[in-house]
This record gives C-alpha cells, sequence and structure tokens, in this order.
C-alpha cells in the first residue's frame, strides 16, 4: 500500500503530544519536532571537544543537557547524536550519547558509525554484533 499523500516515513515513531495513531503509523497532526530541544542544543554545540580542550562552563552545559535525557531516543535524535562523539571521552559525556544512540528504535545506523572515530566505531559495531545484529557485507 503507498504511503498516504503527505504522509511523512520519518514520523513511524510513538506517538506523542499532538499525534494520533491510526495503526502502526502516527498520523501528524500538531507535529511536535522530532528532536527534543536538548538533543537539538547538543547538536548545535558540536562535538564533544577532547578533555583538554573544554571549558568548566561548556562541560557543565553539556553534562546537565546529557542527563536531561531519558532513553528511547528517536530516530532523528539518534541522527543527531551520533555525530556528537570525536576523540576521546570528554570526561565521560560520550558514554551518555552512547547510551542514547544505543536506544534509538532504529538502532544500530550501520553507515553513521561508519565515520566515527576509529575508537567509537569499533566499539559499537561489537556491541551491535554481540546484540544480534548482523552488519552489512563490506
Amino acid at each position: 500500500m503507498p504511503p498516504r499523500r503527505g504522509f511523512d516515513h520519518r514520523h513511524r515513531l510513538a506517538a506523542v503530544d499532538g499525534n494520533r495513531i491510526h495503526g502502526r503509523e502516527a498520523v501528524v497532526t500538531n507535529a511536535p519536532p522530532l528532536a527534543r530541544p536538548a538533543v537539538l542544543r547538543l547538536a548545535a554545540l558540536g562535538q564533544l571537544p577532547h578533555e583538554l580542550d573544554i571549558t568548566d562552563a561548556d562541560l557543565r552545559e553539556r553534562e546537565t543537557l546529557i542527563d536531561s535525557l531519558e532513553p528511547p531516543a528517536s530516530d532523528e535524535e539518534e541522527r543527531l547524536l551520533l555525530p556528537l562523539l570525536g576523540e576521546g571521552t570528554c570526561w565521560g559525556l560520550a558514554w551518555g550519547v552512547v547510551h542514547l544512540v544505543e536506544s534509538s528504535p532504529s538502532w544500530p545506523d550501520w553507515e553513521g558509525v561508519r565515520v566515527l572515530p576509529a575508537e567509537w566505531r569499533e566499539m559499537l559495531w561489537a556491541n551491535a554484533i554481540a546484540a544480534g545484529f548482523t552488519p552489512p557485507a563490506a
């Protein structure tokens, strides 16, 4: 069955706020953003800096934002959060991002993981494989 006119497939997440459920699809009436404000702010701040390159104020802001987010992350949030992983763990903040990313309904995002630094790519691939997912052929 073709999608209904005007239906955006990205809205196949659990209905929240102003959405109504019809079958397994969410029909968006007053669509809330697909990402929570804290995720949008984290994405705007960019990749987590190395421990030696972050100010106390930046560290506190990012920590507050990450701590405010409860899993699961939506698919859109996962796509916004994954690029935040850079070199190092940014005083452990990266682990909060990892837990959110892995809670997404569409996880694992093999293509998104491919572009990450080796330490994150290898760890996330190993976690996904250990959870029973099969990576795509190279």
